[in-house]
């Protein structure tokens, strides 16, 4: 194999070391040096005229060839003809050899750097998908712990809410049903105060004589008079009886009755009617009045005035129940509206965070998918470049051998040219440049980009040696294309969930424009 590509020899004179555009360092770092070097160790290597012959059989005129075969006498009766003329013939093939030298060189680092690039490049694309793969994976991680949360706290705010218009419901029928009988009982009440206010009506009765048995039958009896007004609650009804004949009755439920009892009793946790707090048990006697107290366990006298004055207080206390019971009904309905309300605010909050959620789970999920295939594909890409970096350095280094291998034959070739005509191999000094300094590329991407190399002459061309190569060459550099950023397409509608229930995902594509 031979030259890579063709470069741009430069016509000048003699480079100095001020021509030269970067340091050593910088020159180093194409690789440059280590090429260098192995091309001058093999050039300088030891080697039989018969190896270098037949190395150089290839290049070698075939009078130069049969010139080596002859005689020296024949070289030596005419050495300013032949002799110079093979030198000559001989040196032009080094200095050819040499341009090849220096083609496969700045080729082989060209190259090289352009494929070491390509590997910076995919590695460093590699690390920045494994940066999107792991935040993406990050925010599926989350999404993933998120929705299953947030299902849960959805189903469990709305079983409060279920629970809490079930109770709020209980609480208002309970409710309900105690205005009900507290109204029943006002009505009852206010039948009561009619009932009592026929005591005020009996001018005989000024004192009523109250009493309840064993049976809790409560018997109320007019007090020192010949007639007889009984008040007495029996069988659910209260009523009102002068000598055997009924006056007036009222229906009496449970706690009607109980008003009544605790009115009879205690109507002011002081004390009961009339100031006996003591039974009176049964007097002695004969006549109606006597047999009723005889089954009294527990009695009391009262003015007719004063009971009328209590039944009117119990009808405010019932009055008062009912507009407490009514406020705790509006108040209870307000809280049971506001836990509803804030409730289903924070459910349509929460059940937004969880459509983003799992947006976001169906997003970074097939962000992954696709990020990893395209991972994998860099990775495949980046093995493939390695092998063909190193494929191409062991190419390189071959042909780099093989332009010095035959520069240090046609040297020895010559030499033995000039040991014929001479009877002696005299000491040739070829021309000796320094090593190449890249300068800086025109243009950084795209295509025309030029850069030039140029190295020293440190050594001119004595008797017989060959004359300098050129010291200035351009190479194409940068030869690239330009960096684009990135342009997306639009987003494509949503594909079907896949699952019906329990927190499926749907996904969505848009294209790479660029």
């Amino acid at each position: 194999m031979r030259a890579f590509a063709v470069l741009v020899w430069v016509a000048a004179a003699v480079a100095t070391p001020g021509n030269v555009t970067l340091l050593q360092g910088e020159a180093d770092g194409w690789g440059l040096r280590p090429l260098e070097a192995m091309a001058k160790e093999v050039e300088n290597e030891k080697m039989s005229p018969e190896e270098a012959v037949k190395n150089a059989a290839g290049v070698l005129p075939s009078e130069v060839t049969q010139l080596l075969k002859g005689s020296s006498t024949s070289l030596r009766a005419a050495p300013d003809k032949l002799a110079l003329k093979h030198v000559d013939t001989v040196n032009k093939l080094i200095v050819g050899e040499k341009q090849k030298l220096d083609i496969s060189l700045l080729e082989c680092v060209r190259v090289r750097k352009d494929i070491k690039r390509r590997l910076r490049t995919t590695k460093a694309e590699q690390t920045a998908l494994g940066g999107q793969i792991s935040r993406a994976g990050a925010i599926r991680t989350k999404a993933t712990g998120d929705v299953p949360k947030m299902i849960r706290q959805i189903d469990d705010m709305r079983n409060q809410v279920l629970q809490a218009e079930k109770d709020c419901k209980h609480e208002e029928g309970s409710n309900k049903l105690k205005l009900e009988r507290t109204k029943e009982q006002q009505k009852g009440a206010a039948e009561m105060a009619k009932l009592v206010g026929q005591c005020l009506k009996q001018k005989k009765a000024s004192f009523l004589h109250i009493c309840e048995d064993e049976t809790n039958t409560t018997h109320v009896e007019q007090v020192g008079h010949v007639s007889t007004l009984v008040m007495r609650s029996v069988k659910g009804a209260l009523e009102l009886d002068e000598d055997g004949k009924t006056l007036a009755s009222v229906s009496l439920d449970a706690n009607l009755s109980a008003h009544l009892r605790r009115l009879w009793a205690d109507p002011a946790g002081g004390g009961s009617l009339g100031g006996a707090k003591t039974p009176v048990l049964g007097a002695s006697g004969a006549g109606p009045r006597n047999k009723m107290r005889n089954k009294c366990i527990l009695s009391a006298s009262v003015s007719c005035r004063e009971l009328v004055d209590r039944v009117d207080g119990m009808q405010g206390e019932l009055e008062m129940q009912v507009e407490d019971i009514t406020a705790l009904m509006v108040k209870n309905q307000q809280e049971c509206e506001s836990f509803k309300h804030a409730k289903t605010a924070e459910i349509q909050q929460t059940n937004a965070l969880l459509n983003q959620a799992q947006e976001d789970l169906a997003d970074s999920t097939g962000q992954v998918n696709a990020v990893q295939q395209t991972l994998s594909d860099k990775e495949r890409e980046y093995r493939e470049v390695t092998k063909e970096l190193k494929d191409f350095n062991h190419r390189c280094e071959s042909q780099v051998k093989e332009s010095s291998m035959m520069i240090c034959s046609l040297k020895v070739v010559r030499g033995q040219i000039l040991t014929k005509v001479t009877g002696s191999l005299p000491v040739v000094m070829d021309c000796e440049v320094g090593p190449w300094s890249p300068g800086e590329c025109s243009k950084t991407c795209g295509t025309g980009g030029r850069m030039l190399f140029s190295r020293p002459q440190v050594q001119e061309a004595g008797k017989h040696g060959s004359a300098c190569p050129p010291l200035q060459v351009l190479q194409k550099c940068n030869d690239r294309p330009c960096p684009v950023d990135c342009q997306l397409g639009d987003w494509g509608g949503w594909g079907g969930c896949s699952k019906e229930c329990g927190g499926g995902l749907k996904t969505r594509v848009r294209p790479v424009l660029m």
